[in-house]
């Protein structure tokens, strides 16, 4: 369990916002914030041949989910806003532990503030990983070996957005899965 760190460890926000990671409450989660921090936050630690935002993949796994799982597929990634994209090998490796906890925390809030059941939906984690496969064999082509990553990859066009488009289309996006 993450111990609350109280109010004084936070970040600011692109909205101006106090965000506090190790104490996220759900008046402080802000769909702009979210927006815009993933659309300038580049995928594959900047390994891909061009920049490919949170935001953008994240759009891409919302329009590729099973039906009622798009805003989960949409705000996969959410927690990222505040702590940032970690590369897979790192993230899942037992001593991440205590940051996948905070990452946790951070996505009940988020739940929370939209709505969403507590639990992501397993086609929202296959289809997350099979996109990856996808954004692989498109934006890192010289890959000395497979991923190992089960099943086929999705057929999607990445469009490498600028950070703006992307943040535009990541909102749109929003506002389309939550209209009435």
């Amino acid at each position: 369990m993450i111990e609350d760190c109280g109010t004084g460890d936070w970040m600011q926000t692109f909205t101006g916002r106090k965000f506090f990671p190790f104490a996220p409450r759900a008046e402080d989660i802000c769909i702009e914030d979210i927006a815009h921090h993933l659309a300038m936050q580049c995928r594959y630690n900047g390994a891909a041949h061009e920049f490919y935002s949170t935001a953008e993949h994240s759009v891409l796994v919302s329009e590729h989910v099973k039906p009622g799982a798009e805003l989960w597929g949409l705000l996969h990634d959410a927690p990222e806003f505040a702590i940032g994209d970690m590369i897979r090998p790192v993230k899942h490796h037992p001593v991440m532990h205590p940051f996948r906890a905070i990452e946790n925390r951070i996505m009940l809030v988020i739940c929370e503030k939209f709505g969403l059941p507590p639990h992501m939906p397993p086609t929202v984690k296959d289809i997350d990983s099979r996109i990856c496969l996808t954004e692989g064999k498109i934006l890192l082509p010289n890959q000395p070996e497979p991923w190992g990553i089960p099943g086929p990859s999705v057929p999607a066009t990445i469009h490498c957005w600028s950070p703006r488009t992307a943040e535009r289309m990541f909102l749109q996006r929003f506002e389309e899965l939550t209209r009435g």
